[in-house]
């Protein structure tokens, strides 16, 4: 069985906090391992440019 902790991922707004899992002896959140795919992979070139466009 794997221990994890919840950290606070981002919390710049006043409404929102977002939190991630990181999993006990990794280096990497599972919100940052889930954008490194993401962003490493060509297929989702034109998809990142959509969602980046959303997000910002």
């Amino acid at each position: 069985m794997a221990n994890f902790a919840l950290e606070i991922f981002d919390d710049e707004s006043p409404k929102c906090m977002f939190y991630t899992v990181v999993v006990d002896g990794e280096e990497l959140s599972e919100t940052d391992l889930f954008f490194k795919r993401f962003f490493e992979n060509e297929d989702y070139k034109m998809k990142r440019w959509s969602w980046l466009l959303f997000y910002l």
